[in-house]
């Protein structure tokens, strides 16, 4: 097939098919357009010319570069050309996939921001969280009296507006407003009136 309408149909496919942002598909473009480019370059003009050897010879250029591209750079390029022509392989346009071999950059491992002296000092005066006082485990009034644990944080599921408690696997529900004096409020558990 040839290499402008190859491309065409896997742009076409990370478009609609996959849904990716216009972000991520401006950087495809970008990649697979100048790795077609390069490729023009080479005299090659359909899929089936491109080898192993082709592949690594592209990123060995574009890793030579001046100045040296970012190794993330390296690594979103060589991403965009694997799923080029798995896509071609997968859709029965190519036979083989030749960057089936082909291995990612390593992309160098960062230290983790150091924290400032007066982040470090802030970070101590803050006071320590403990364990769940006794006041958040104590029997539900509304239904029963069998002990409901109430969670100083929020669910996911919880509103902070009106949280919410399950009273001892009965099911019951209680907020705030509700007769259960043990819902908690913004995340804390309360104390009894």
């Amino acid at each position: 097939m040839q290499l402008d309408r190859a491309l065409n149909a896997y742009l076409r496919h990370i478009t609609i098919e996959r849904g990716l942002s216009e972000h991520s598909i401006a950087a495809y473009r970008r990649d697979l357009n100048g790795y077609v480019d390069w490729l023009a370059a080479q005299d090659i003009e359909t899929t089936d010319a491109i080898t192993q050897a082709v592949v690594a010879a592209f990123i060995a250029e574009r890793s030579a570069a001046d100045p040296p591209p970012a190794a993330t750079s390296l690594a979103r390029l060589q991403s965009s050309v694997r799923g080029w022509h798995r896509f071609l392989a997968r859709e029965g346009i190519d036979q083989d996939d030749p960057t089936g071999r082909l291995r990612p950059p390593k992309t160098p491992r960062r230290l983790p921001k150091a924290l400032t002296i007066e982040q470090v000092e802030q970070r101590w005066r803050r006071p320590r969280r403990t364990s769940p006082s006794a006041s958040a485990i104590a029997p539900c009034s509304s239904c029963c009296t069998r002990p409901v644990r109430a969670s100083p944080r929020p669910s996911r599921s919880m509103s902070t507006t009106s949280p919410m408690v399950t009273c001892c696997g009965c099911a019951a529900r209680a907020t705030r407003s509700a007769s259960c004096r043990w819902a908690p409020t913004r995340g804390r558990p309360s104390t009894p009136t």
